[in-house]
């Protein structure tokens, strides 16, 4: 809608396409970016809050005298305290809840690497197979591999892994249209009657992976920072840590930046 491609009385919308699009407003394009990058253009702003200052660091010169000294304190007191009124407030608000952030990250996983499978010409791939591919975190992997043939000691295991998949997958669903409507973490029961465009993921994912490659090409070669603020130090890393599981699209970056190195030395030769 917001390329022009759609009018706002489709009736194949959603009846509550406002809230999407204001939604989408404030987040902006978070499909074929980097969450890095989306982070240091925009997330960081929408969750930022300066109203929880309580405490205030005063460089003094105790050469002066001491009503001086006192004036200044004052006035850096009142000044702090005005500020505090006027302070930033944060656009949006993480749902508390139990939902935990490898939980969301897991789903995530296991959307986009059924998207991959559209991009690979197999949209047939097997759900206990993805759950083999994400190294889904559950007992009934145990002894399975991704080209493991069907047995009567396994059946029960890879029937039990492709439920578990769908059951996430279908999860993630309502995760992303209730975020969609600026309401996340939540996994509660949505009636948008929409499904996963895995084609349109599939090539979402791949423009994604390209943007990340050039973030990262950039960030060896540049010498660049993100810029975060200090509370999404915690989450930042229980991500971090999770991705840095994602050995096979790890493998595929680290490919492509050597491939862009190789290149730029032959260049200088």
């Amino acid at each position: 809608m917001r390329k022009g491609e759609l009018r706002l009385d489709d009736k194949t919308l959603p009846k509550d396409i406002k809230i999407v699009l204001k939604t989408y407003d404030l987040f902006g394009d978070i499909f074929t970016k980097p969450f890095e990058i989306w982070w240091e253009q925009t997330g960081c702003d929408l969750f930022y809050s300066d109203a929880d200052l309580t405490t205030l660091n005063i460089a003094l010169d105790i050469t002066k005298p001491k009503d001086v000294l006192i004036k200044q304190i004052d006035l850096k007191i009142s000044e702090m305290q005005k500020r505090q009124k006027k302070s930033i407030k944060p656009k949006a608000f993480l749902q508390v809840n139990k939902i935990q952030p490898f939980s969301l990250f897991e789903k995530l996983q296991l959307v986009e690497e059924k998207a991959s499978a559209y991009l690979k010409g197999n949209p047939g791939l097997e759900h206990w197979r993805i759950a083999i591919l994400t190294n889904l975190q559950t007992k009934w992997k145990k002894g399975i591999k991704e080209d493991s043939k069907l047995t009567a000691s396994n059946e029960k295991a890879r029937a039990y892994l492709g439920m578990l998949v769908s059951k996430n997958i279908a999860e993630a669903l309502d995760v992303a249209e209730n975020a969609a409507r600026g309401n996340f973490p939540s996994k509660e029961k949505t009636s948008s009657g929409l499904r996963f465009d895995f084609d349109n993921l599939s090539i979402l994912l791949r423009e994604r992976f390209i943007e990340e490659c050039q973030y990262m090409w950039d960030m060896s070669t540049e010498d660049k920072t993100i810029r975060h603020h200090d509370y999404t130090n915690v989450m930042m890393k229980q991500l971090q840590k999770k991705r840095r599981g994602r050995k096979r699209f790890e493998k595929l970056v680290e490919q492509e930046i050597a491939r862009r190195q190789r290149e730029a030395n032959l260049s200088l030769d």
